[in-house]
């Protein structure tokens, strides 16, 4: 495969989060996806697999963002990526641009991305 990397944006860590802001969007079938993505390049260590979550107000709690880490180590993708969102403005999770966040505690941010990798 000629892809160092394959980067799967889903916001959110079941349906319900994720269609507030990807419409029609089905998170178990994007799950199941990258799930069989990473056992086809299993022999490989190229592409990386990455997980990018972008945090809206909606999808932010601690019990979202540790299921989507569990889900995430689970499948054996390389990292998770999780960007503070801009906009919308409406959107905008302020507990993580204040730096009173679940992933604050746990991670560090760094121009607006905190990235947390799962494999070595």
């Amino acid at each position: 495969m000629l892809a160092d990397e394959i980067i799967f944006s889903v916001h959110g860590s079941n349906t319900k989060s994720l269609r507030k802001y990807q419409k029609n969007g089905d998170f178990n079938k994007v799950f199941t996806n990258m799930k069989n993505l990473v056992k086809y390049k299993d022999k490989k260590d190229k592409p990386a697999i990455t997980w990018k979550y972008v945090l809206f107000w909606w999808n932010d709690s601690s019990k979202e963002i540790k299921n989507a880490i569990s889900l995430a180590k689970k499948i054996n993708l390389n990292g998770i990526l999780f960007e503070k969102t801009q906009h919308p403005l409406y959107a905008i999770s302020f507990k993580h641009h204040l730096s009173l966040g679940y992933l604050n505690k746990i991670s560090h941010f760094q121009n607006n991305i905190c990235y947390i990798k799962l494999k070595l």
